[in-house]
């Protein structure tokens, strides 16, 4: 689509001027300013790809996990919806609720900043552990359900 505007506007150029030289010379200031403007759109295309230092999204996402660490933490993976290499993920906000397969409440509705928070950049995807003080009243290696709402990540 671009090439033939592209095409389409060096076209145009040749048709209005009059000499050969005029030509060139009009053709020539119009490739440049076409060629800058395609590295702008390339530019802006990729950097729209992944996070850079300064984003931030929110995340919503239930999934699976499990409970280890003598029962102290909860471990999971969230996707994120562009590559985050190079960036470290800081959590600012949030909510989580974890249920064991029985249906049993480990963590109902608390911050996650009530934990402390691990996180494990993958790129496109994220491996978080929450790590509370006490035991989650509940047995080390136990799948859970995990609904994390609301959750801010920072990217630096």
């Amino acid at each position: 689509m671009i090439v033939k505007q592209i095409l389409k506007k060096i076209v145009e150029i040749i048709e209005k001027t009059n000499s050969s030289e005029e030509k060139i010379n009009s053709l020539e200031e119009n490739l440049s300013l076409i060629q800058t403007n395609v590295q702008q759109a390339l530019t802006e295309a990729l950097n729209s790809l992944s996070y850079h230092s300064g984003d931030s999204t929110t995340i919503n996402f239930t999934g699976g996990g499990f409970i280890s660490s003598s029962s102290k933490s909860v471990y999971f993976t969230i996707p994120l919806d562009k590559d985050a290499t190079g960036c470290t993920i800081t959590v600012v906000s949030g909510t989580i609720l974890v249920r064991s397969v029985e249906g049993q409440y480990i963590v109902n509705k608390e911050s996650v900043l009530n934990a402390s928070i691990q996180i494990e950049n993958q790129g496109i995807y994220a491996n978080l552990i929450l790590s509370y003080d006490s035991s989650l009243n509940t047995d080390t290696n136990t799948p859970v359900g995990i609904d994390l709402q609301n959750c801010v990540l920072e990217f630096s």
